[in-house]
């Protein structure tokens, strides 16, 4: 139920990323409160002496951050240890398969950012800075082929997975908005299926009305 009505940490879901589910393993069952915060886990309630006790976090790190610089692992392995090591508000955990997108980058924490509209699938933010930044997103990536499509002012832009779960981008300096909007290639297909069958089931209605209505009454 919580999960309907508010973004939630927790719960069972049958199709869960094994990543994420690594997570809930090695931290969040463990309620690592470093994970907690990179996760912008604001409200946290436990069940204590048969009473539910609710409290804020004031160290959650919001919905987006600028990085100073960037940590480039040789796995997966790597990647999850290093998130609990490492002061990830400041560094991000890159895996080496994302090298080419990062290499010779030295970002600058020069920025800020607020998501200024969100919906399950599109999520908007804006940005100022004034030197090239990395931003890593407390959104989880779900791969590069699997529907996410990300935009900086209208223009497509590429961005890799960070922090294990998390997703990351390279950004220009200056003011800008980013979105990011899920648009999977069988769901497009799929509507412009079902508009084409839609409209040809018009089609055919309003053919067999025009003969019944016009040529069978012509031809009496």
């Amino acid at each position: 139920m919580p999960a309907y009505w508010h973004k939630n940490i927790g719960g069972y879901h049958a199709a869960k990323l094994q990543r994420y589910q690594d997570i809930i393993d090695r931290y969040i069952s463990k309620s690592d409160m470093k994970i907690l915060d990179m996760l912008n886990t604001k409200y946290i309630i436990q069940k204590k002496e048969n009473a539910e006790v609710f409290s804020n976090n004031p160290n959650a790190m919001g919905n987006a951050w600028f990085v100073d610089s960037l940590k480039i692992v040789d796995n997966a392995n790597q990647e999850i240890d290093e998130i609990g090591k490492t002061n990830v508000r400041t560094t991000a955990i890159i895996n080496k398969q994302f090298n080419d997108y990062v290499k010779s980058f030295d970002p600058l924490p020069l920025g800020d950012i607020s998501l200024s509209s969100y919906a399950p699938d599109r999520l908007e933010y804006k940005y100022k800075s004034s030197e090239e930044g990395f931003i890593v997103f407390s959104e989880i990536w779900y791969g590069e082929k699997n529907g996410w499509k990300a935009y900086i002012d209208g223009k497509p832009a590429d961005f890799i997975r960070a922090n294990y779960v998390l997703r990351g981008m390279k950004v220009p300096a200056g003011d800008h908005k980013i979105v990011f909007e899920f648009k999977p290639r069988s769901y497009i297909m799929g509507e412009n299926i079902s508009l084409f069958s839609s409209l040809l089931i018009l089609l055919l209605g309003a053919g067999y009305l025009f003969y019944i209505f016009y040529y069978k009454k012509k031809k009496a």
